[in-house]
């Protein structure tokens, strides 16, 4: 398979930027083999202790890719970051960005913002039935009505996730009792809730290739959305380019 490799960045709100980072690899096991020496050594140690290559590549390249980037923008050692879960379980680096890794098959995501932010990644599964119980009766109805009942299922599924991870609590307080709105790509738009935890998140959908699902959530809705897609090297240079971009920036602001 050829490199997947572009960079779109939506033009929306002024506000924060939430960085995304999607990397599709047909050889996981090199490249978790370069990126595991940024792994702490309990990282290191549980990435042992997986059976399966797969899974293991794929836990070292989202983490190491991870430390990579963070480390990049913090101007620290990445295996150094003091990465630790939350009280519900999500990783954390305390006084620093804020992030999110998911992944599915050959595809790792990552999302960092200057907040707490979501992210979640799917290949296109067969699923029968569809499990339309997890969705509130608004995108059930629109599932029913799609020509692709099982793409639009994924659509939903994946920016539901994506916002329960952005709250940072997970599943426990369950999908159904919000609604993520329908026209979601490449912008955020907040979810529609009576209330309750999520309210005041917004969610984006990815722009991935065909059967490939994603959407990134983050606290508000006044942020904009940076994706890039491409190999770990690559994503480490467009990362080390925009690290440098805020740089100039900042030099600039000082001067005038």
């Amino acid at each position: 398979m050829a490199a997947l490799r572009w960079s779109v960045r939506s033009t929306m709100e002024p506000g924060a930027i939430v960085e995304v980072f999607v990397v599709h690899s047909d050889n996981l096991v090199e490249e978790a083999d370069a990126l595991l020496p940024a792994l702490s050594p309990a990282e290191a140690e549980r990435a042992a202790r997986y059976r399966r290559s797969e899974d293991r590549s794929r836990f070292i390249i989202g983490r190491g890719l991870l430390r990579r980037l963070l480390g990049d923008r913090l101007a620290v050692a990445p295996r150094s970051l003091p990465i630790e879960a939350g009280p519900f379980g999500k990783p954390a680096l305390a006084g620093g960005p804020g992030f999110n890794v998911s992944h599915s098959g050959r595809w790792i995501a990552i999302a960092i913002g200057d907040r707490e932010v979501g992210i979640d990644i799917e290949e296109r599964i067969a699923l029968d039935p569809l499990p339309l119980a997890a969705l509130s009766p608004e995108e059930q109805a629109r599932v029913r009505r799609a020509a692709d009942p099982l793409d639009a299922f994924l659509s939903i599924w994946v920016a539901k996730e994506a916002v329960l991870k952005a709250d940072g609590r997970g599943l426990g307080g369950g999908t159904t009792p919000f609604t993520v709105p329908p026209d979601r790509m490449g912008r955020p738009h907040l979810v529609r809730t009576e209330g309750g935890r999520v309210a005041g998140i917004g969610v984006a959908t990815l722009d991935l290739p065909p059967g490939v699902h994603g959407a990134v959530a983050a606290r508000g809705d006044a942020w904009t959305l940076d994706t890039f897609l491409g190999t770990a090297d690559e994503c480490l240079a467009h990362g080390r380019r925009a690290v440098r971009g805020r740089a100039r920036s900042d030099l600039c602001l000082e001067v005038f």
